[in-house]
């Protein structure tokens, strides 16, 4: 019969066994949950911009339709707002309009929190009002059209190539890296089909 010495010593090595085994399969569990939960995380974040940058790009549309009515005629296109990307891509910043250009500032629209992505648009305006160009035969610079295809439309079939018929279109994109991976992402709608759409542009 072991000695009252034996069962303490014995007990005691059994206690710390089971601690370290249990550490271990804590430390394995935690680890598998990471595994999990951060993709998990990403994607939701991802998502979450996306849909910040969909319900932008209305709201710009929206202002731009409002333009029209009053004016009869689109905004010149905005460049880039905010300017630059965020500091930390991936992440969110202020959308100060007294950064952004004067059209930007004629236009009024401001979101309603910051922004993961940056915001432009395209229409076929000057800054005095006058249709200048057709995106199959001289597109704005920046706007890349393969194929005559372009944003959601198909410029040669759905919109005039006459200057003095063309019915006025606007497009409106938002652009960011939501996911560190070193590409942009393009959200666009257009004022002809109302389409929304993300890279590539036959995705809709």
């Amino acid at each position: 019969m072991p000695s009252p010495l034996a069962r303490v010593l014995s007990s005691g090595r059994t206690s710390r066994g089971s601690t370290l085994m249990e550490l271990m399969i804590a430390i394995v569990v935690v680890g598998v949950l990471a595994a999990v939960a951060i993709p998990a995380f990403s994607t939701y974040k991802k998502r979450a911009y996306l849909s910040e940058g969909t319900a932008n790009i209305q709201g710009i549309m929206e202002a731009m339709q409002a333009h029209f009515v009053r004016f009869q005629r689109y905004l010149p296109a905005l460049p880039l707002c905010p300017p630059a990307p965020p500091a930390n891509i991936g992440q969110k910043q202020l959308f100060n309009l007294a950064l952004c250009s004067a059209d930007w500032r004629t236009l009024g629209w401001t979101p309603d929190d910051a922004v993961a992505f940056q915001y432009r648009t395209f229409s076929a305006y000057n800054a005095v009002g006058a249709r200048v160009f057709h995106p199959v035969s001289a597109a704005p610079p920046g706007m890349l059209c393969p194929g005559g295809k372009c944003y959601g439309l198909d410029w040669s079939t759905e919109v005039s190539a006459n200057l003095a018929v063309m019915q006025p279109w606007v497009v409106v994109e938002a652009v960011g890296d939501t996911d560190k991976d070193g590409a942009q992402v393009f959200i666009r709608t257009n004022n002809i089909n109302n389409r929304t759409f993300i890279t590539p542009d036959d995705t809709y």
